[in-house]
Order: structure tokens, then C-alpha cells, then sequence
């Protein structure tokens, strides 16, 4: 088996020969968005998909990562400086400063 990367040529059998450190540059960050308090006779404030769309839409065309949110976490997939980008995005939201 031959990998080649961009830098120089790997060459090995095993996944373990591989330098799995070069072997991807991508990333997941996840940004959850959790209660301050827990009141059992108050439910939790939540967002739904349908407000924060136009939000993940401008995120992901900024930073040049994939963004998502589900079950209140924003997920963001991407490089590096991608993801890093979107993660500072989200932390300045007014949305999530209220919530």
C-alpha cells in the first residue's frame, strides 16, 4: 500500500505506519448550549431550527465550515481555522448571549 501526501510519500501496511496526525486536517467542534440553573417546575429555554437558520446559513458561508445545530449544540465540521472561526462566531451571537 502507497499513501501519498503532500509533503512526502508514506508508505506502510498498517494504519499504525501512517502518521495518522497527517493523515487529516479535519475537525468537529461542538458548542452546547446548557441551563445557568436547573428548575424542575420550569421547562428549559430552548431555540429551534427555525430560528437560528438564516444564522447558520451566514455562519457557514463566513468561516467556510459546515455548521448545524441540534438538540441545543452547534456542531461545526471543517478545517481548523474553519471550525475555530465558527466556534467564535457562535460565542458572539446575540441569540446565545439571551438564551
Amino acid at each position: 500500500m502507497q499513501l501519498v501526501s503532500t509533503d512526502t510519500p508514506i508508505i506502510g501496511t498498517t494504519p499504525t505506519n501512517l502518521g495518522i496526525t497527517k493523515a487529516c486536517q479535519y475537525y468537529v467542534g461542538s458548542f452546547w448550549l446548557l441551563p445557568v440553573q436547573f428548575n424542575a417546575l420550569l421547562p428549559p429555554a430552548t431555540l429551534n431550527a427555525s430560528q437560528v437558520t438564516n444564522l447558520l446559513k451566514q455562519i457557514s458561508l463566513t468561516s467556510g465550515a459546515e455548521v448545524v445545530f441540534k438538540s441545543m449544540c452547534f456542531e461545526m465540521h471543517g478545517l481548523e481555522h474553519e471550525v475555530r472561526a465558527a466556534v467564535n462566531m457562535v460565542i458572539e451571537l446575540d441569540i446565545i448571549k439571551v438564551a
